[in-house]
């Protein structure tokens, strides 16, 4: 599946439609398959490039506590 089509939605329908066209090919060739009909591969969660870092709450709090305006106190 195309990260494009996972980004977008459009992923579950691709999925419905890459069964139907695996039923249909089953039904006309069953020996192909070993009589077993075949299953798209499962629908991946996300689709990433680049995946954004974990960070914890604490380390954007303390990255955010270190900047201090001179002159203003707390």
């Amino acid at each position: 599946m195309s990260p494009h089509a996972v980004h977008y939605g459009t992923a579950e329908a691709l999925q419905v439609q890459r069964a139907q066209t695996l039923q249909l090919a089953y039904a006309a060739q069953p020996r192909r398959f070993k009589g077993q009909i075949a299953q798209p591969p499962a629908l991946p969660t996300a689709a990433w490039i680049n995946p954004p870092k974990e960070t914890t709450p604490l380390e954007n709090h303390t990255a955010c506590s270190l900047i201090r305006q001179p002159g203003v106190s707390k």
